[in-house]
């Protein structure tokens, strides 16, 4: 079976990965000049398996107010009279009860748990290459954890997560730096099974790997339209050729719609921009993972740098990246002065757009069209969930289901 996978991130190679462990005859097609240039090049760098919560939530839905009038300095949302947005909103605001939102966390949660043993199988190939820290994942909560909380945790704990609640005494034993922050934190949630890596670094080599496997990668090569030939399969016409395919899967996040639009496809997908900054350590930086709570931002070590990262952002201005980078570094360094040398003369700032769907669910089959398949809309938890998605949509693409 010949399949073109259209989008180079980690999704889209770990998709085109399992293809040809399956005997698949691939083609990636990648609009930028390399892979991983798009959302996976600086996200956070947490393989978050233990804390894929759905995004929708009645917690969330409380605060929307709030967040609408720009009262919460790490959510900010642009409000847009578009189609689209109003129908994501309007769907996302109905998955905000208790039981969608079980139901959400425990599919990320199945996929989460088998992402993480498929990626033990790269570990040893790519883990000095990629950064890979099995230092665990530490959320700060800065009151005590209430009964809706621990409830959930229960609900993570009964589905094998290695997930458990932790006092301030024992937050100061896993990670003594988090002593020197400014706001000690009341209680965290802990995770030694998570871990961190580059994301960027995988998703080259792995690209690199599949042209070692006969697999043909079109970089700069952006494809401009898809077309359905009866009897025969699938027309990608790209920039620089036309050819023909058996089918073809779209790894392309948030820019989809450009693509499926035209073939009558909408997919629930909202671009919600988020920011890193990658800086060296310190000595007195976290050697865990750290996820601020209050402050929606993260800390991960990855090798002599660390990544710090966060916002989340809908809508954003064409000019508002360097002044919501700065926010956010100027939130990081109050909360952990000494957790990076902010002073470095040359800081990465970076900014992508996480695919968001509704329900936090990553939109993973065929289409409506047979042989049209999909594999996007991982928002936050694209590094996390991209090796099951990948095994998954392979699986169903070589089985011909449609």
């Amino acid at each position: 079976m010949r399949v073109a996978v259209i989008g180079a991130g980690v999704v889209g190679v770990l998709s085109a990965y399992y293809l040809r462990q399956l005997n698949c005859e691939v083609t990636v097609y990648e609009r930028d000049p390399t892979a991983g240039s798009g959302t996976s090049f600086a996200n956070g760098g947490q393989l978050s398996y233990s804390f894929t919560d759905a995004m929708a939530d009645p917690q969330l839905l409380a605060r929307l107010p709030g967040i609408l009038a720009n009262r919460d300095p790490a959510f900010q949302i642009t409000p847009s009279f578009s189609r689209s947005f109003l129908t994501w909103g309007l769907s996302f605001m109905r998955n905000c009860t208790p039981r969608r939102r079980d139901e959400n966390t425990r599919t990320l949660v199945r996929l989460a748990l088998r992402s993480q043993t498929l990626m033990e199988t790269f570990a040893t190939r790519y883990a000095p290459a990629f950064s890979l820290n099995r230092a665990g994942k530490l959320v700060l909560l800065d009151q005590p954890p209430n009964t809706e909380l621990l409830r959930r945790v229960a609900l993570k704990q009964a589905m094998g997560v290695d997930l458990r609640v932790v006092t301030r005494e024992e937050i100061d034993s896993l990670e003594p730096s988090i002593r020197a922050w400014s706001q000690p934190p009341e209680a965290g949630l802990y995770s030694v099974s998570d871990a961190v890596a580059d994301s960027l670094t995988f998703t080259r080599a792995l690209a690199r790997d599949l042209q070692q496997q006969e697999v043909q990668c079109w970089f700069g090569n952006p494809v401009l339209a898809l077309q359905q030939i009866p009897d025969i399969g699938w027309q990608v016409v790209s920039q620089d050729h036309t050819e023909t395919y058996d089918a073809v899967l779209l790894c392309t996040g948030a820019a989809a719609a450009p693509l499926l639009a035209p073939l009558g496809i909408r997919v629930p997908v909202l671009p919600m921009a988020g920011y890193s900054v990658t800086l060296p350590r310190t000595v007195r930086s976290p050697a865990v993972s750290i996820t601020a709570l209050a402050q929606r931002t993260v800390f991960s070590p990855l090798g002599e740098q660390i990544r710090i990262a966060g916002f989340a952002d809908i809508n954003p201005g064409a000019t508002q990246c360097r002044q919501r980078i700065n926010n956010m570094l100027d939130t990081c360094r109050q909360l952990a002065p000494e957790a990076a040398d902010y002073s470095a003369q040359e800081q990465s700032g970076w900014m992508g757009y996480r695919p968001m769907t509704p329900n936090s669910l990553p939109i993973v089959g065929p289409t409506q069209h047979q042989g049209l398949f999909t594999n996007l809309g991982h928002g936050m938890l694209g590094w996390t969930l991209a090796a099951a998605t990948g095994e998954q949509i392979a699986a169903q693409i070589s089985s011909g289901q449609h």
